[in-house]
């Protein structure tokens, strides 16, 4: 325990001084709220259960799912293989170490930021938007946050054990961003996209997470469909996960 806790430490230390992963964290999230909010805000989307709401408060859960497929199909892909490539995990295999402990502390790392960024978009939402997060909601929302965060980290490194260069790594991460982002009713509501969007949709992780996340900020539940939505994300944990432990290698 206290070797993970040393970890955690030095990755968080390491993400706040990495003026890139601020940069991209904290103010391209916030940026796209701001931007797809006012340019699209004065539209209404139907919410189960409520009526409707404006589309800038919809889309505050998806800016924060958004986050979640960057951290995990990019981020954490990336890292691993550049890690590999420079033999990193060799030489944590020399020290007392082990190499789940590192990654655990950097994926919890990853969620924390997440948690962060997700203070950040409530507290614009609520001074810009006009959104009231009722702090009854936390609980529930932070739950879904750590699964969804486990969902897209554990997709990552499924890509991560596919591949050995960083190139291919992004290439597949960053074609499967921008589908995961503007097809699945995360910026964009299922309504206006082709029906056959609008049937595949449902079935994707990206999808499920927002369902939920988007439930548990706006109304405290766990939505209309919580069971095939959680059991869905749970089932794409197991499958990234037997995956990446049949096919990840950490040494070449």
């Amino acid at each position: 325990m206290r070797r993970f806790i040393t970890e955690f430490r030095f990755f968080i230390i390491l993400a706040f001084r990495s003026r890139t992963l601020l940069f991209f964290s904290l103010l391209v999230p916030t940026g796209s709220l701001l931007l797809f909010g006012f340019v699209f805000g004065q539209n209404v989307i139907p919410l189960p259960g409520s009526g409707g709401v404006s589309y800038s408060v919809w889309l505050l859960p998806g800016i924060i799912v958004m986050n979640m497929i960057a951290s995990g199909l990019m981020g954490n892909s990336t890292a691993m293989i550049t890690w590999r490539e420079r033999g990193i995990f060799r030489r944590i295999l020399v020290t007392p170490t082990a190499p789940w402990e590192v990654m655990l502390a950097r994926a919890c790392t990853q969620v924390l930021v997440i948690v962060i960024q997700t203070i950040v978009a409530i507290i614009v939402g609520s001074l810009v938007f006009h959104f009231t997060f009722n702090p009854l909601y936390a609980p529930l929302t932070l739950l879904f946050i750590i699964l969804g965060s486990a969902v897209f980290l554990l997709l990552g490194q499924v890509i991560a054990s596919f591949t050995d260069r960083v190139e291919i790594g992004n290439i597949i991460s960053q074609g499967l961003y921008i589908l995961l982002t503007f097809l699945t009713g995360i910026l964009l509501p299922l309504q206006i996209l082709p029906d056959i969007v609008s049937k595949i949709a449902p079935f994707t992780p990206s999808y499920m997470v927002a369902e939920l996340l988007r439930s548990a900020m706006l109304q405290g539940n766990a939505g209309s469909a919580p069971l095939a939505d959680i059991v869905g994300c749970l089932l794409y944990c197991a499958a990234a996960l037997g995956l990446s432990a049949a096919f990840f290698r950490m040494l070449h």
